[in-house]
């Protein structure tokens, strides 16, 4: 349970830091009883992420939305479902050992990767709380390594694909394990 609030905690946490824009934003079809007052909660919000869903959980549906079937990467998701694959994989107190000669490309990394043996449960946290792709890389590789996969880290993201099918995410799909757009 503490590890489910840090990650609740990390989805509210990084949805507060994106600035969105409202353009090609519409209230959901059938709302109209509230659509003004739904429109005065959020007309000074600039809003410019490229999809979002504002859900009424008391009336169990959606009464803002922009996009809402888009398929679009997510970096920060992705390395939830990362740490769902991994500690399904392995214990949260499995020893991940961070080399010293690893080259991150973020500076965040290069300062808060220190390395040394993990516990995986905190280097868990840290890459969440940091959306660190370094983090999450080393994770995958190691859990790889430690599970003798024969595709590697490649099988690491399609165990991450099974589970988003067997989760129901029928429209999820992930191309590496970090989120971090390839393309």
């Amino acid at each position: 349970i503490p590890f489910a609030r840090i990650v609740l905690l990390f989805l509210l946490i990084s949805g507060a830091f994106y600035i969105l824009s409202f353009k090609n934003i519409r209230i959901a079809r059938n709302d109209t009883s509230n659509s003004k007052v739904v429109l005065q909660q959020f007309a000074n919000l600039n809003i410019k992420a490229e999809a979002f869903i504002v859900y009424d959980s008391t009336k169990k549906k959606v009464i803002y939305s922009k996009n809402e079937i888009a398929q679009l990467p997510l970096a920060s998701l992705t390395k939830i479902m990362s740490t769902i694959v991994a500690l399904d994989l392995t214990s949260e107190n499995t020893i991940i050992d961070i080399p010293s000669n690893n080259k991150f490309n973020n500076a965040n990394d290069k300062y808060s990767l220190v390395p040394g043996k993990w516990r995986l449960g905190d280097l868990l946290k840290l890459t969440l709380v940091a959306s660190s792709n370094g983090g999450i890389n080393i994770i995958s590789d190691k859990i790889s390594s430690l599970q003798e996969f024969l595709g590697g880290e490649r099988h690491f993201v399609e165990l991450m694909n099974k589970k988003a099918r067997v989760l129901g995410l029928n429209q999820t799909y992930f191309l590496n394990e970090s989120g971090l757009d390839i393309n």
